[in-house]
């Protein structure tokens, strides 16, 4: 199993170093016209998704060239030296990733459970923010989320929160405090 793996990883790697010496406008010209292929379909969206990006990554360390992309997927933008971040084709902020999470201060904390968002006002007065996402699960960037738990569960009724989770900001995070809006959702 694993040599037809390094051979199918060594065709991966040659097919990708050809569409890169032609620019991949031909290759996605011709994929296009097929008519079969969407990019909603889940082998179109991880077929040498990682081979590219180690392609890239090694272009850039090796030859020093520079990438340009255009993304709404935070994963992604936090591969880039530097993000600037668009909303409604208006420039709303720039900077490196480091940079642009740490305006947000603190942790984010993520509560699931049952019918949270019919619990906002009580979340949003005990944490002094209003919370976003949808009726099981909220988010909400604290700087002091570790004294909000306790206060939180105590407040909510018995058995609505199901889990707790806390971690450090990302880029789509930044991009809710800016817009108000969650990376995808329409304006």
């Amino acid at each position: 199993d694993t040599p037809d793996r390094a051979v199918l990883h060594a065709r991966i790697e040659r097919r990708f170093k050809a569409m890169l010496a032609v620019g991949f406008v031909d290759e996605v010209k011709q994929l296009r016209a097929r008519g079969d292929l969407n990019a909603a379909l889940p082998a179109i969206r991880a077929v040498g998704y990682r081979q590219i990006w180690e392609q890239l990554e090694r272009l850039k360390a090796e030859e020093g060239v520079a990438i340009l992309v255009v993304t709404h997927r935070s994963d992604e933008a936090e591969r880039c030296d530097r993000v600037m971040v668009l909303d409604e084709g208006r420039l709303i902020a720039q900077g490196t990733p480091e940079a642009l999470k740490a305006t947000l201060e603190g942790d984010v904390l993520e509560l699931e459970g049952e019918a949270l968002a019919s619990h906002r006002a009580v979340i949003e007065e005990v944490a002094g923010v209003a919370p976003d996402g949808d009726s099981d699960a909220v988010a909400l960037c604290l700087g002091d989320a570790h004294q909000v738990i306790p206060r939180l569960i105590e407040r909510l009724p018995h058995g609505a929160v199901r889990a707790v989770r806390l971690r450090r900001p990302t880029l789509g995070d930044v991009f809710v405090e800016l817009t108000g809006r969650r990376l995808g959702d329409a304006p």
